[in-house]
This record gives structure tokens, C-alpha cells and sequence, in this order.
């Protein structure tokens, strides 16, 4: 929308201009609204003794959220802001001041005072705010923002690794079992309390942690003795399919390669790639980037987030995060607690539990656990987040807060994820109403567990109203555990259920639709129907197509696909419409054999015919799904569906199975990169020439002939106009641009337009005819901030202008 201001026309008489002022817009910057009071924070001369305007900004952010009364903006100057930001009062928007890069910073400097410790290792005597004894400590609780789970190292922006073995040198690495994680297989023996490996470096592990991984949770414990190539520990669970993957941390003695640290006693070590004495290294301090507990009507818009996240709680409602941009916003490495699945699950992340909270077109990237928890009717649209869950246990990129519902998470896309992509939390016997899921782009996901699902849910929790549609989720991580060694007396430890949907423990019903899965060790879809006596419900599953397939080899594994369902219930689900490239098994546990309810269905032995090709499939080549899923005109899936009244209303033929329907346009899931801050243009403010004086926004008149009166016509109807030489106007306004609207006729003359006492740019008022509330001069783009235009009759004129014309004064309202 425009806002509009008074604004000049000169009109010549005798060589005398004389100005007559009708409409002045005035251009204010993105995000702002009418009547907000606008804060700056940054820049040259920032003080937070400032006042906080666009000349004199406040130094930090928490001083301008600390001033700002509801309905006011934060304007934000490019630069690295370390501070917690804490606002006094709701009704907020914290935005970057034009296209600055605002980045807030959960870490300090560490530059200055490196010294060598042994070849390229150097080190630096600095408190790190987990500072043990004897070595880099970890902490179970994160119980305030300045209690860290665990010490974390950058150099210029990037997470640096905490030595261990086996060595990694990349955080992507992190999500990767294989060679990066020792394998039960090469161990000697490993029990639940000690582990021989004749491979371990030859160094006194004593006070260090194991990290285990198997079967669908990790576990950490403390190393308390070393002898020879045997470690012992702090007891784990005695059941050995959580222990098949391994790697050690927490001494000195770990740091032999480029990009590693160590911290202990006071003094951190750090071998900086390329060697010499480290530049660029930060440490984490702080939890929170923002505390919004207990606010609400809050905008957070194109800001970065570098070590650090946003907490609140159930009384943080309505906020939008809005194309903001987060890397490393948590980090754990203990994995014990009370409930060591969800533990560090629900004490990290952005935790926005209250009510219509909205997440939107942002970027997340590298997390130890969590990634986003909304609350009821929260929204998670179009946003990229990859890397999330390096700890291996239940943190998700999402997972609703309680048992609220409502949730929207459409158009994501969800990568690299340690476990689920999608999970629906820990409350027993809860509930998540009326939930949608849909248009998501999910791959990649269990990297690091053996069990679960891109999808999940368990404790018998009730989603009635859950619908899920229009996603991709393919090529997942999931394998079977290590083989070929087991001194309990068995071959191996084969455990867990992936599936890419996946209703666990009861967790139900819903209705899946219009999916496409494929590449998915073991299975597309699994329901475990019934468990503990407790029945989920009903579900229903409609064109989806199913395209994993049994004797694809990754590699790795035999991808073993099939369809699971647990009818332990009269309750069975219905299926229609779906192509199933691989085995159903329909009566998985069965109680009661042969309960199905599915129909209208292409299953396996029939080829669908897609037109990437046929069976047996190649999904490792699908680049380019929305083709490759196709049906060909001769396909099998063509006319053999029916009509589901709200699900395939829009296939025009004969009802297709599968989720594209032949001669449609596909549909394409997934997050669309927004580059630059989203905008709905900018927001304009209109004055007119009658709000007179020297305050902003107020015309002042100086010199002599100024006159005024009624027009009709003109913009409200009124006008000003002077024909004495070098009389004018200004006007203190607050923008980036300013345009002036005014009239042109044959009669009036050239007026000089300059701002902030800059250079004049001469105006031509002139035309043979008359034109009403006209554009006649733009401002150059301005520093966003206050400027000053002024508009001065020059005593010149156009030629072709008459010398004794009447001065016309009517204009047109805009």
C-alpha cells in the first residue's frame, strides 16, 4: 500500500514560480506499519545510551527490546550480535534495516594468546563455561541459558569436532555410521560394562565417554578404567542390540588430526586446519539467541541464528519466524536422563508450545537433538531443515508440543536426520488432533538408528483427524545391524522395524493419501494396529504409490519391502487405489487371519508401468521423481481406482491408482528457497500540505507569498502556492525514498527539489495542458532513516511557458 504526503508544483507568472502543493508519498521500509514507532539497533555511533532513532541507534538489541512498546519494530544493522534478547513487552517485529546480514550469536571470541602445545596443536588457557577438573565435562540438565549440555568449538562459523575415534573432520559426518563409528564387529568382545578392541589408540581413556549405538536409542557413559585394549564404563542396558556402534571422546589424547579440540584444566587445544596459530575461533555460551517465555505477537524476520535457539513455553503464542537462517542452535553429547529418548529432545530446539505459532520459509541446519516444537494450530511451512539429530535418540526436525493438535507442516523438506523427520512426541496414551502433513520432500532420514520410521509416533497415542498426503519420502539410511560376530552365542543382532510411515505401539488413525515412497529400507508403511490391548482405529490409505521393492541392493542391504499391518482388531484399515511394487503382508501378528479390507489396488506382481521404467525398479537413478512416477498410457494402474469422495476428485478419468494420475500435472513436495526477506512491498505514508510546522512529517513554509486555499479536485480539496523567488518548503520525514506528486500546466514554471541539502535537481512544472496530481519527482533510494526534503522556487521557466498566465489550482485526488 502507498501512504501519501502534500506535495509542490511550481507555477511560473513573470518569472515568478509559484508552488502549489497537492500530494507527497513517502516510501517507508519493508515490514513497517502505520503508526508503529521504528528502533535502530547498529551501526556507526551505537550507543545504548542512544535514543534508539536512525541516526543514533542503541548498541544491542536487548536495549531497543528492552524500550519498545507493542506495535513497534526493530530495525537491525548488519553485524554479529552476542546477546540473549529478552523483550519487555509482546507485540514486536525484529527485522534486519533494509538487506543488512544480522546474525545473533550464541558464542564469544577466542582469538589472541595461542601458543604451541606439540607440532600443530596449540593451545590457549580460557574458561569455557563446562570447566572440570580433569577433563571437557558434560552436562545432563540443561537448566538455564548459561548451562550448556556440552562445550562446542567453531572456527569462522563452522562447528569444529571434539577429538575423538574413530576420527571425522566434517560435521555432515556426524550422520554417517560406517568407518566414522566403530562397529561391534571389530571389537574383540563388548559387553554392556566393558570392550576390548585391539584398534583403539594406545591411550589412557580414563574419564573420556563411549558413545553406543544399536538398536532405536544411543546411550553415553563415562569411561572409568583402561587396561591394555580393554575400557570399562558406567553399565549401559544389558540387552547388546543397542551396542553395535561406537566411538570414544573426551581426551587430550584424541586430537591427532586437523579440525579437532580438546579442552581440559582450564586450557583448550585446538589443531586449526592448515596449522599455525588458530584465528577465527569461537565458543559456545549461550543457549537462547531469544527468550521469548511468556510473549506473544511476536515477528522474527531474515535474522541468522549461529549457536543458539529460541526458548519459550506454553504461553508464547502467535509468533512468526519468518526466512530466518539457523546452523548449530544446539549441541549435546551426554545422552542419559530420566527418559534418555526424548531427555535432550525437550530440553533443546525452538521451543514455540503456546498457541498459532507459525514457522515459515527459514533454513535449519546442524542440530544435536530437536529442531522446531510447536504448539497447538502451530504451522511449519516451506522451511529446509537437514542435519538434525546427531545425538541418535528422538529428536526430530519436528514434533508437536504435548498433546496439542492442529498443526500444519506443509511444503518441507527434511534430510539427514538421525531418526525420524517427523515425530509425534512421548506423552502415553496423548493425543495429536487434526493434524496435516503434507507436500514434504523427506530422504535421508534414520541415519543413525535401526529402528523407526520418517514418520513416526508410539505410546499409543490417539491422531484422529490426522491426514498425510503429498509427500516424498524416500531413501533412507536405515540397515541391518552389524553381522558376523556375537559372543552371546548368535550370528548376529538383526533388529527394529524402518518404515517410512510408521503407526507404532498403536499410534493411530489417520489418512495417508497420495503419497510416493520408494528406496525405503525395510518398508513404506507399517501399522502396528493394535498393541497392549489398545486398538488404534480405523485408518485409511488411498493412492499412494509403494515403491519399494525386495530385491533392490543398496550396497549394504537387500531392501526388504512389505507392507505391515497388525489387524489384532475387527478395526482393519481400508486400502484403495495404491500401487504396491513389492509383498503386503496383510495380517502381520495376526489374531484373526485373513481381516483386510483393500481393493482397487495394483500389488505386487502386476508392473504399474511407471514411466521411468518398469519392475524391477532402479531407485537409486530416480532424479527427477515427478517424471519417473508416472503412468505410461498403457499401464495397468490406469481406470482400475475409484471414486473416494475428498481424496481423487480431481482425477478426471477413469480413477487411476497410485498418486499421479495419468495426463495430470505432477505435484512436487518441498521447500522453495526464499533468498531474500519475504516483503508485500513497501508500506507508504501519505501527508497532506495542511499538516503544517517543524516536527516530523510536518511542512514547514519559509519566505514570502506563501498563500493557501480550497481547490476542488485537488488532493482534500486544498493547496499551497508561492510566487516569490527562492521562497520554499521542507519537510523532516523518516523513509528510504520520497516521491512528490503535484500539477503541470502551461503556466508554471521550474522548482528546485534536494535532499538533505544536497545537490538541487531542477523540475520542469510545464505542459500545454493541464495534468492533476501527477508524479513529478523521485528521490534517489535513501539510508533508511531521517531525511529532509526541500523544494525552493527558482524564478526560472520553460519557454514555451506563458509569462502572464492565470495559475491554475485544481488537481485531482489520488
Amino acid at each position: 500500500m502507498k501512504t501519501m504526503f502534500a506535495r509542490a508544483c511550481a507555477i511560473m507568472f513573470f518569472f515568478k514560480a509559484i508552488v502549489i502543493l497537492f500530494v507527497l508519498v513517502l516510501i517507508l521500509p519493508s515490514h513497517s506499519a502505520k503508526s508503529q514507532t521504528s528502533y535502530y539497533v547498529g551501526g556507526a555511533g551505537a550507543l545504548d545510551t542512544n535514543p534508539g532513532t536512525a541516526s543514533q541507534p542503541f548498541a544491542t538489541i536487548q536495549k531497543a527490546a528492552t524500550v519498545a512498546a507493542s506495535g513497534s519494530t526493530i530495525n537491525i544493522r548488519a553485524g554479529t550480535y552476542r546477546e540473549t534478547v529478552t523483550p519487555a513487552n509482546s507485540g514486536l517485529t525484529f527485522q534486519p534495516d533494509g538487506t543488512a546480514s544480522v546474525t545473533i550469536s550464541g558464542l564469544n571470541t577466542a582469538d589472541g594468546g595461542w601458543s604451541v602445545h606439540s607440532g600443530n596443536i596449540y593451545k590457549k588457557t580460557i574458561a569455557l563455561p563446562n570447566n572440570a577438573v580433569s577433563n571437557s565435562h558434560y552436562n545432563t540438565t540443561i537448566s538455564n541459558n548459561a548451562t550448556l549440555a556440552a562445550n562446542q568449538v567453531f572456527k569462522d562459523g563452522v562447528m569444529m569436532i571434539e577429538a575423538r575415534w574413530p576420527n571425522i573432520s566434517t560435521p555432515d559426518q556426524l550422520f554417517i555410521r560406517d568407518d566414522v563409528w566403530r562397529k561391534r564387529n571389530q571389537t574383540l568382545t563388548w559387553y554392556n560394562n566393558n570392550l576390548t578392541d585391539t584398534g583403539m589408540p594406545a591411550i589412557d581413556w580414563t574419564g573420556g565417554k563411549i558413545c553406543a549405538a544399536g538398536w532405536f536409542i544411543a546411550q553415553s557413559k563415562t569411561i572409568t578404567s583402561d587396561v591394555g585394549n580393554t575400557i570399562n564404563y558406567d553399565p549401559m542396558t544389558s540387552d547388546l542390540r543397542f551396542l553395535q556402534y561406537f566411538y570414544l571422546t573426551g581426551k587430550l589424547g584424541a586430537l591427532d588430526i586437523a579440525k579437532e579440540w580438546h579442552y581440559e584444566n582450564g586450557i583448550l587445544y585446538f589443531w586449526q586446519s592448515g596449522g599455525g596459530s588458530p584465528t577465527g575461533v569461537e565458543y559456545k555460551v549461550r543457549n537462547y539467541g531469544f527468550d521469548l517465555r511468556d510473549k506473544s505477537n511476536i515477528s522474527i524476520i531474515g535474522i541468522k541464528f549461529l549457536g543458539c535457539e529460541i526458548d519459550g513455553n506454553t504461553n508464547t503464542n502467535n509468533i512468526t519466524l519468518d526466512n530466518i537462517r539457523a546452523e548449530y542452535f544446539n549441541h549435546v553429547v551426554t545422552n542419559e536422563g530420566p527418559d534418555v529418548i526424548y531427555y535432550n529432545a525437550h530440553q533443546t530446539g525452538f521451543k514455540l508450545y503456546g498457541s498459532n505459532n507459525v514457522v515459515k520459509n527459514s533454513e535449519f541446519k546442524y542440530a544435536a537433538s530437536a529442531g522446531v516444537t510447536l504448539g497447538q494450530n502451530g504451522q511449519l511451512q516451506n522451511n529446509l531443515m537437514k542435519y538434525i539429530n546427531y545425538e541418535a535418540n528422538y529428536g526430530a526436525p519436528f514434533e508437536p508440543y504435548g498433546s496439542t493438535g492442529g498443526q500444519k507442516i506443509l511444503n518441507n523438506t527434511m534430510a539427514w536426520t538421525g531418526r525420524a523427520a517427523i515425530d509425534f512426541g512421548s506423552v502415553t496414551d496423548g493425543q495429536h488432533l487434526d493434524m496435516e502433513i503434507g507436500y514434504n520432500n523427506i530422504y535421508n532420514w534414520n541415519a543413525l538408528s535401526y529402528d523407526g520410521g520418517a514418520i513416526y509416533g508410539a505410546r499409543f497415542i490417539k491422531t484422529t483427524g490426522l491426514v498425510i498426503h503429498h509427500n516424498w519420502i524416500h531413501d533412507s539410511k536405515s540397515q541391518t545391524t552389524p553381522h558376523g560376530y556375537s559372543h552371546s552365542g548368535t550370528t548376529d543382532h538383526l533388529v527394529g522395524i524402518c518404515a517410512g510411515i510408521y503407526f507404532d505401539q498403536s499410534l493411530g488413525p489417520g489418512t495417508i493419501h497420495h503419497n510416493i515412497l520408494w528406496n525405503n529400507y525395510q518398508t513404506d508403511l507399517h501399522i502396528s494396529h493394535v498393541n497392549s490391548g489398545r486398538d488404534a482405529g480405523k485408518s485409511w490409505v488411498y493412492n499412494n504409490t509403494f515403491a519399494t521393492e525386495s530385491d533392490h541392493v543398496d550396497g549394504i542391504n537387500t531392501h526388504h519391502s512389505y507392507l505391515t499391518i497388525d489387524l489384532n482388531s475387527a478395526n482393519y484399515d481400508v486400502f484403495r487405489n495404491n500401487i504396491f511394487v513389492d509383498d503386503v503382508s496383510y495380517d502381520y501378528n495376526p489374531q484373526v487371519n485373513g481381516q483386510r479390507d483393500i481393493s482397487n489396488c495394483i500389488v505386487d506382481g502386476t508392473n504399474p508401468l511407471f514411466s521411468g521404467g518398469g519392475i524391477p525398479l532402479h531407485p537409486a537413478a530416480i532424479t527427477n521423481p515427478e517424471s519417473y512416477f508416472l503412468l505410461q498410457s498403457g499401464s495397468p494402474a490406469r481406470n482400475v481406482g475409484v471414486l473416494v469422495s475428498g481424496i481423487n476428485n480431481g482425477d478426471t478419468g477413469g480413477y487411476d491408482a497410485g498418486a499421479y494420475y495419468f495426463g495430470a500435472t505432477p505435484w512436487v513436495p518441498g521447500y522453495n528457497a526464499v533468498t531474500v526477506p519475504p516483503t508485500s512491498g513497501p508500506t507508504v505514508t501519505t501527508l497532506n500540505n495542511t499538516q503544517t510546522g517543524t516536527a516530523l512529517n510536518q511542512f514547514e513554509y519559509v519566505g514570502a507569498g506563501w498563500a493557501s486555499g480550497s481547490s476542488a479536485g485537488a488532493y482534500l480539496n486544498d493547496e499551497h502556492y508561492s510566487a516569490t523567488t527562492n521562497a520554499f518548503y521542507q519537510l523532516d520525514f523518516t523513509g528510504s525514498q520520497i516521491d512528490v506528486y503535484a500539477q503541470k500546466f502551461n503556466s508554471q514554471g521550474i522548482a528546485a527539489y534536494s535532499i538533505d541539502g544536497g545537490a538541487e535537481t531542477a523540475i520542469d512544472h510545464y505542459n500545454p495542458t493541464l495534468i492533476l496530481n501527477t508524479l513529478v519527482y523521485t528521490s534517489p533510494t535513501l539510508t533508511n532513516g531521517p531525511h529532509t526534503l526541500k523544494v525552493r522556487v527558482t524564478g526560472t521557466k520553460n519557454p514555451s511557458c506563458y509569462h502572464n498566465a492565470t495559475t491554475g489550482r485544481s488537481d485531482t485526488d489520488i
